[in-house]
């Protein structure tokens, strides 16, 4: 009777490259969790300097301007006459409809709300001179 050696991976091995997979696995889903965080707070973080632009837009103009926003963007609009029309980044949604007042004296009506995607959610709060202060939260 002849003995044939089998040539297989000991179990030591395999254990390894379970360890290694679960380890990379790890990384990368820390990674992808962190770039929809870091995508959610750039949203806010564009909607605060297009804000501060809009209100010394309104200055310029000698005119009060008007800033819907809706579930998937923003609408900014003069008299009668639509200025801008922005959609969100894929994902990012805002739950309540707010219209936000930015007067020819520099002012903002104040307003707060939530923008949320996947799990994430930042809470907007803008103040009576147009700041931006954003609060977000896993």
């Amino acid at each position: 009777m002849e003995i044939k050696k089998i040539a297989a991976f000991s179990l030591l091995e395999l254990l390894v490259v379970l360890a290694v997979t679960g380890i990379s696995s790890l990384i990368a889903y820390v990674s992808l969790h962190d770039f929809s965080r870091t995508r959610l707070i750039r949203e806010v973080d564009s909607f605060a300097t297009q804000l501060e632009s809009l209100a010394l837009l309104a200055m310029q103009r000698d005119e009060d301007l008007s800033l819907s926003i809706k579930n998937d963007g923003y609408i900014v609009e003069a008299e009668e006459e639509r200025l801008l029309n922005v959609k969100f980044a894929k994902g990012v949604t805002v739950e309540t409809k707010k219209v936000i007042k930015l007067y020819r004296s520099g002012t903002v009506s104040p307003a707060s709300f939530f923008i949320k995607k996947a799990g994430e959610s930042c809470l907007v709060v803008i103040s009576l001179r147009g700041r931006v202060r954003s609060d977000c939260e896993s």
